[in-house]
């Protein structure tokens, strides 16, 4: 199943990285290999200690009791904890060389990793003539967005779906994207805790709970469909909640952010509003009561996430004609025949008209025909007008005909968005995505593989392909050819110092030659002994740039610009590591 993700946690089991999927924030697949080939081997000689001590981000005073873990980088099996002591102290003893990933919580904090960053943090390199004591690991208290969502006569919604999304530059640029979700209780009450510093937007999807009593899901002919209006029991309850942003307002222009400082508390209660549903009339040229039929309308909110709801539909139509299956049964409508929609929110609204084989299950067999439309005002769509919905399908070869290994997955990446979406390769390298799923625009393919392959080339039919990004349109058929080979990209990794010291906790950016091109930056941030490692980078030219400002929009040229005479420049070739020093700025 087509799913979108965050691009968090899909690789490898048991990294560092991984763990930091529930910090929020995307990370790109070639981030996520990067920070595994990063890794160092164990020594199998030798024995250290990891200490520091816990303290609260705002006030430095010790967290007394808070839970210290520590997880070496390239053993997954590896893992201690220690509890740290009322001054806030931890000791981890007997500890081998090595690369060590460290994490903390504590009721009452945001569970984070060592001077995390978005999804990166900064790894405890331990070994001779290196520094892996007397670490400040500083521990931030929960940020806390509660509130009540009551109707307009005052009285507490229940089961509303509180869609809570952060604002932060973790695609380059300031976007909102989506962090959770949580229903109000039956009191109309929602909490969001354990959230870090950060503005946050909220927006509420719900239903009225007496519309259920307003429409019937019957079916009738008629000899006019134009004249048939859809039947509804009570028109004084034919209402909806359009999609509500805070504060109260029903268009995303309105919605005001709600800003949480470590530790602090926002109250943010919303006041639902409804208005009258409106319909929407499908025009089809006949359809076969066998067969299966589902409509799935959905409104993106905050441009990322798409809610989605099933809704009803009756048939109406202009003749009562029967046409006989093959079995001889009268199966078939003619006429044309009117699917009439109702229950529809006020706003642009993407509709699916999904039907499968007579006498089957919606499955691989269904037709899906999607439409973008703006109910307000009621329209009638020629449904049989519109080609059915695409599908973006393809293949992954190896160079030299090899078998395609277990575990490789492709993704879709849309660029003005930054949504992203995966799917898994099956045994003989076939894969598929449903375009419907895709807003048109331009994507950024890549993949994911086992044993050091890497997407070598991407070619395509039905669409435009420029180095590795392809243009999806409406209703197009897209076939893909990957081909994975070793070797094909390099790395770029060193050391990142300020003051003739190493600076542990910055951001590490690869700027390539042409700024514009986001799907060739690559990120990083310096662990404790000031190092860094990128890999998964394109054979070019580049300038590496290393900064403590993680707030930065590092994707907008005029931004990015103003760092580059500071940085330092390296060129690579297919298959090479390159070795740079980087100041940081």
């Amino acid at each position: 199943m087509l799913e979108t993700l965050a691009w968090v946690g899909l690789l490898v089991a048991g990294s560092a990285v991984q763990n930091a999927s529930r910090a929020g924030g995307p990370v790109l697949p070639q981030t996520q290999v990067a920070h595994q080939e990063k890794q160092s081997n164990i020594a199998t000689t030798g024995a250290f200690r990891i200490t520091g001590r816990v303290v609260n981000s705002m006030t430095n005073a010790p967290v007394a009791g808070a839970y210290v873990v520590i997880n070496a980088a390239s053993a997954s099996n590896f893992s201690r904890t220690v509890r740290a002591g009322t001054d806030g102290s931890f000791a981890f003893t007997q500890i081998l060389a090595g690369r060590y990933v460290l994490m903390a919580r504590r009721k009452g904090y945001v569970e984070q990793m060592f001077l995390q960053h978005e999804q990166f943090t900064t790894a405890i390199l331990v070994g001779p003539s290196l520094n892996s004591e007397n670490l400040v690991f500083p521990l931030a208290p929960e940020g806390v967005i509660s509130g009540e969502v009551t109707d307009e006569a005052g009285e507490p919604v229940h089961s509303a779906k509180m869609l809570l999304f952060r604002e932060d530059a973790g695609d380059g640029r300031h976007m909102k994207h989506f962090k959770e979700e949580q229903n109000t209780e039956e009191e109309g009450r929602y909490r969001f805790g354990s959230l870090p510093s950060g503005d946050y937007y909220l927006a509420v999807s719900a239903e009225p709970w007496y519309a259920q009593y307003a429409r019937s899901n019957s079916s009738w002919i008629g000899t006019s469909a134009a004249a048939q209006e859809p039947e509804i029991q009570n028109s004084g309850l034919d209402l909806v909640y359009p999609i509500t942003y805070y504060p109260n307002a029903t268009e995303v222009s309105g919605a005001a952010s709600i800003r949480v400082d470590a530790g602090g508390s926002a109250r943010a209660d919303v006041r639902l509003v409804p208005v009258p549903a409106l319909r929407l009339r499908l025009e089809v040229d006949k359809i076969d009561l066998r067969a299966s039929r589902e409509i799935l309308v959905s409104q993106t909110i905050l441009g990322t996430y798409p809610d989605e709801e099933r809704v009803s539909s009756g048939l109406t139509m202009s003749t009562a004609a029967f046409q006989d299956g093959e079995d001889g049964s009268a199966s078939q409508l003619s006429g044309p025949v009117i699917m009439e929609v109702d229950g529809l929110r006020p706003g642009l609204s993407s509709v699916e008209i999904i039907t499968g084989e007579p006498g089957k299950a919606l499955g691989s067999d269904e037709v899906k025909k999607s439409v973008r439309v703006d109910p307000a005002g009621g329209q009638t769509i020629d449904v049989g007008g519109i080609a059915p919905s695409g599908v973006v399908s393809g293949i992954v070869k190896l160079e030299g005909n090899a078998s395609v290994p277990p575990g490789v997955l492709v993704f879709l990446r849309e660029e003005s968005s930054g949504r992203a979406f995966r799917q898994d390769v099956d045994s003989a390298g076939n894969f598929r995505f449903f375009a419907d799923e895709l807003e048109p625009g331009v994507y950024e393919v890549s993949s994911a593989a086992p044993g050091g392959l890497e997407l070598r080339s991407v070619s395509a039919s039905g669409t435009k392909v420029t180095g590795r990004k392809i243009e999806i349109s409406n209703g197009s058929d897209l076939r893909l050819i990957l081909t994975l080979a070793r070797g094909v990209n390099a790395g770029v990794k060193g050391i990142v110092e300020r003051g003739g010291k190493p600076a542990p906790g910055m951001m590490v950016v690869l700027v390539p030659e042409d700024l514009r091109d986001l799907a060739e930056y690559r990120r990083d941030q310096s662990d404790s002994d000031g190092s860094f490692s990128m890999n998964l980078v394109s054979p070019g030219k580049y300038t590496v740039v290393a900064l403590k400002d993680w707030d930065l929009e590092w994707g907008k040229p005029e931004v990015i610009q103003g760092y580059l005479a500071a940085g330092t420049s390296v060129e690579v070739g297919s298959g090479q590591e390159r070795e740079i020093k980087v100041t940081a700025r």
